[in-house]
């Protein structure tokens, strides 16, 4: 088992809304980039309260797992959270070129180094058996499994999917508007960075994934930086997003620049779910707390 499944990332258009009132002139802002980026904050959470979210998933995974462990009569510890390197990067809706980050790195190297230090999450409960009722353990562990499926959406605030649904088409009908070339120029500049086929985020990152070793990438390895090609895999991470930026950086400034009112529109007229959206990623941190306080009591 590699940690290349480890590796994958989390992802908004908008065209005026067919019946809804346009906003009064006082309500709508031209600072694009302030408007864009309270946004995203508001939809997608603040950096902390994206941080919080991911630690809620993983104690509410816990819990749910020892719950139905606990109750099949084998004892069970929920381990400690440990963030590594999966705290929160910049939000990047739909991967929309236009509208994605500037990154110094998609922080692969750093998450392959902590994932290797670190090792899969244990459980101190398992730790201590052996023989039959170590593999007994492990049969209920798979039977349970199912049972954590209900909280595999907690790290997000309640709502936000469904407003990410109607934000990421809007994105999208903003930069056909503003540069319908964008994309096509994107993939002929990357080409020219010696990076063919990159028509979107996806492909640049995939680039920079397959250049880490295969040997850095397994299960067992416990050093991945002291592997042959590891320290150059980590500069050619940097070096795709150094040239992502290149190929777009302008565009991108440009586009965010100019698309103040549409996007203040937008906000206007999606204001309800949008304030839904926010309060319950005010209220994450609470919410992490209470996971964490469950699945401890489990253990």
């Amino acid at each position: 088992m590699t940690r290349v499944a480890a590796l994958a990332s989390i992802a908004l258009t908008v065209g005026a809304i067919a019946g809804c009132a346009r906003p009064a002139v006082s309500d709508v802002r031209t600072d694009g980039a302030e408007v864009y980026s309270d946004l995203v904050g508001r939809i997608y959470g603040t950096a902390e309260q994206r941080d919080a979210g991911k630690e809620r998933q993983h104690y509410a995974w816990q819990a749910a797992l020892g719950a139905c462990m606990t109750s099949k009569g084998v004892p069970f510890t929920a381990p400690a959270w440990t963030p590594g390197s999966s705290t929160a990067s910049a939000v990047s809706p739909g991967d929309v070129l236009a509208f994605s980050p500037r990154r110094d790195g998609y922080g692969i190297a750093g998450r392959v180094i902590d994932m290797a230090k670190d090792g899969p999450p244990g459980n101190a409960a398992l730790d201590k058996l052996t023989g039959h009722a170590r593999a007994r353990w492990l049969k209920v562990q798979k039977e349970c499994n199912p049972a954590t499926t209900a909280t595999e959406e907690q790290h997000l605030s309640e709502g936000m999917i469904p407003l990410d649904t109607k934000f990421v088409p809007e994105l999208f009908a903003i930069q056909e508007e503003l540069a319908p070339t964008l994309r096509s120029d994107y993939t002929a500049c990357m080409a020219k960075a010696g990076l063919p086929g990159v028509q979107e985020l996806a492909d640049a990152y995939g680039w920079a994934t397959r250049k880490f070793p295969h040997q850095a990438l397994a299960a067992d390895v416990k050093d991945p930086a002291a592997v042959q090609g590891f320290a150059e895999a980590a500069a050619f991470e940097k070096q795709v997003t150094a040239a992502d930026w290149k190929c777009r950086g302008a565009e991108s400034t440009r586009v965010i620049a100019a698309s103040g009112a549409r996007l203040s529109a937008w906000a206007t007229a999606n204001r309800a779910e949008i304030d839904k959206v926010a309060v319950q990623w005010a209220k994450m941190p609470a919410a992490r707390d209470a996971a964490k306080a469950r699945a401890m009591k489990i253990s």
